[in-house]
């Protein structure tokens, strides 16, 4: 059996920096050998990522002697990532999990202008369908394998998503290959080796037709699910989510994505939204406290709440950010968590020092601190005599008590608060007539 490349992949590898998990396994020799085979041709560099798991012993250091001599006989750049699974497994977390979260962390490293490419086949396809069912996965999750995707700003592609095990490895007997088998694959312990090796078999045993037809339902549930998430992204776009009413009334199949969506660009992760948490969510958004707000925590990911009220969603990060120092006079602009601090000297009109604050530029002491509001912060504001805490300026703009604990302030070189930006500013450095600026501030 002949395998290639498909010149499909021709325009996506163009220039690129190709990164291929190389685990010593048929499917992962097979791509890795089509990859070099293409490079010259696509115009791509190819490394090899061999990733030891900690879990094999001896087993595990053999399969990277063997990936390692294979690489050098075929001019193959090769690096072995060491990851001790077993020693930072999350409480909670199963050992396939661990290890899938801890590859990505390292694709997540790559430099930019890089893809990665992994050795799913057609049989994973399929084993996927069927791990995801018994999750109650939707149909997008069903399907969630694809030849091309981008997963946390990784781009990964699946060339061999078209081929079966069977053929895959008759294409390496072919070549006079041989690779190396996880005895691990043999035992029906883990769920997708018990699909492998006992159910799948006895499913196709009883019916023939059973492979070719699952392989046309997933062609089928995959445009299905490409069309709805579509849909839902374009409806995304539309809509603003941090108003409560934007989720009313929407069908149960956009609900979920959008959420997703939220969630993801929210966190600049790869959020999977589990059941659970999908129907707390739907419950607060239908159900929203008569005063107050009710809080959502993001499984998984404590340092990210949603915040529901009557009218608002608010999403907050909670983690911890450190001080950004600011030369105004040599930079024109600073970003501080999300949002964007300009300065512009000399402008036309008067700051109202609410969305914008003017100071005299010859009294200012760089560089600036933009941080967060801490506990006991207080400021003298504009046309005040005496200071008075930051939490009460914030609570007087209606700034919802979530964001308060994480507002950014602006200080001076001595650390004084000068400016609460979208709240008030400080009576300190007023402006004259003549060689003052003006900063804005606008959350992105």
């Amino acid at each position: 059996m002949q395998l290639q490349l498909s010149t499909e992949f021709a325009s996506i590898l163009n220039g690129k920096n190709v990164y291929c998990g190389f685990s010593g396994g048929a499917d992962s020799l097979t791509l890795l050998l089509l990859l070099s085979e293409a490079r010259e041709a696509f115009h791509f560099t190819l490394n090899a990522v061999h990733f030891e798991h900690g879990l094999r012993g001896r087993a595990g250091v053999e399969d990277s002697l063997f990936c390692q001599d294979f690489c050098k006989s075929n001019d193959i750049p090769f690096t072995c990532i060491s990851l001790n699974v077993p020693e930072h497994i999350k409480t909670g977390e199963g050992i396939e999990a661990a290890a899938r979260r801890l590859r990505m962390d390292y694709w997540k490293k790559l430099p930019e202008n890089s893809i990665v490419a992994l050795g799913h086949n057609a049989d994973d396809l399929t084993e996927n369908l069927f791990l995801r069912l018994m999750r109650g996965s939707n149909v997008s999750a069903l399907t969630s394998l694809s030849e091309y995707n981008e997963t946390e700003r990784v781009a990964i592609i699946r060339p061999l998503l078209r081929y079966r095990r069977s053929g895959i490895e008759q294409f390496l007997k072919g070549r006079g290959l041989q690779w190396r088998t996880d005895a691990t694959n043999l035992e029906s312990d883990y769920g997708r080796n018990f699909l492998r090796n006992i159910i799948l078999p006895e499913l196709y045993a009883k019916f023939p037709y059973g492979k070719d037809g699952i392989s046309r339902s997933l062609r089928n549930l995959q445009s299905d699910a490409e069309f709805i998430d579509n849909y839902a992204a374009t409806y995304y776009q539309s809509m603003n989510p941090e108003l409560r009413n934007s989720w009313l009334n929407l069908p149960q199949a956009v609900f979920c994505r959008i959420f997703r969506l939220f969630l993801n660009e929210k966190t600049g992760r790869n959020i999977i939204v589990g059941h659970k948490l999908l129907r707390r969510f739907e419950s607060m958004i239908n159900n929203p406290p008569g005063q107050g707000f009710s809080q959502l925590i993001i499984t998984d990911y404590p340092d990210f709440s949603l915040y529901i009220d009557s009218k608002s969603v608010f999403f907050v990060d909670q983690r911890k950010k450190e001080p950004v120092f600011w030369d105004l006079f040599k930079d024109e602009s600073v970003n501080f968590s999300n949002y964007t601090l300009k300065v512009s000297v000399n402008p036309v009109g008067k700051g109202d020092g609410i969305k914008n604050a003017v100071f005299d530029s010859f009294s200012l002491k760089m560089p600036f601190i933009i941080r967060e509001a801490q506990p006991g912060d207080k400021m003298t504001a504009f046309g005040r005599k005496s200071p008075e805490s930051v939490n009460k300026y914030l609570s007087e703009a209606n700034i919802p008590a979530p964001f308060r604990k994480s507002y950014p302030v602006l200080c001076d070189a001595d650390g004084e608060i000068i400016w609460i930006p979208g709240v008030k500013r400080s009576g300190k450095y007023p402006a004259r007539d003549s060689n003052f600026l003006m900063i804005s501030c606008e959350k992105f």
